[in-house]
């Protein structure tokens, strides 16, 4: 749930290492099941804007939308340790090294783009 009626997403084929069908967006939840739609593909939506957009969503995309189980919504650390020792043994050993593991932020703060509209308002 990124706020304003607006969703992160992005959507995934099963499989090790998984194919990636969708970039990573934070976009209004039409845009987001606009470009679902296109797939063709049936989705399964998880995290924690499901709950909240979870009837738009099913009304949209009809029997083609999953839900994910309540206790699988969101991401546990234990599901990134899952995720990594699967890729790890499909991949014959690659690994990355925790070190160089980094958040994708998709869009700024929210005080962070408050105050860049000031800064450009006050800048003419």
């Amino acid at each position: 749930d990124a706020r304003a009626q607006q969703v992160y997403g992005a959507m995934f084929e099963g499989g090790m290492p998984p194919k990636r069908l969708m970039d990573d967006e934070a976009e209004k939840l039409v845009l987001f099941l606009d470009r679902v739609e296109a797939t063709g593909r049936d989705a399964l939506f998880l995290g924690d804007g499901v709950a909240a957009m979870r009837e738009k969503i099913a009304e949209r995309l009809g029997s083609r939308a999953h839900f994910a189980p309540a206790q699988h919504m969101n991401l546990r650390a234990g599901s990134a340790c899952a995720l990594a020792a699967n890729l790890y043994a499909a991949d014959e050993g690659a690994a990355v090294d925790y070190i160089h593991l980094l958040p994708l932020y998709l869009r700024a703060p929210q005080a962070e783009r408050e105050r860049a509209a000031r800064e450009a308002k006050a800048n003419g």
